[in-house]
C-alpha cells in the first residue's frame, strides 16, 4: 500500500497509479488484498488519468473507491 491512514473508526489503504493510460484492475486487487492484511474498512485506488471498466467493476463489486488525485481533499 502507498497510504494507510486512520481518523475516527475509518482505517484506509490507498494504491497511487500515476500511469498515462487508465489504471486497470491490478490496482484495485493490491486494495483488496492490502484491506484484509492491514484490517482496514476503507479502500481507494487514486489515478489521473481514470480506469478500465473491468476495474470499476471489480472496485463496485468490492467496495473500493476509485478517485482522480484532485478528489483526495474530499476524503
Amino acid at each position: 500500500m502507498d497510504v494507510k491512514a486512520s481518523k475516527d473508526g475509518i482505517n484506509l489503504v490507498a494504491q497511487c497509479k500515476r500511469f498515462a493510460k487508465p489504471v486497470s484492475n491490478k490496482a484495485v486487487q493490491e486494495v483488496v488484498a492490502g484491506m484484509k492484511y492491514y484490517g482496514a474498512n476503507r479502500g481507494i485506488v487514486i489515478a489521473p488519468n481514470g480506469f478500465t471498466n473491468s476495474a470499476e467493476k471489480l472496485a463496485e463489486s468490492n467496495n473500493i473507491d476509485l478517485i482522480h488525485h484532485s478528489e483526495i481533499k474530499d476524503l
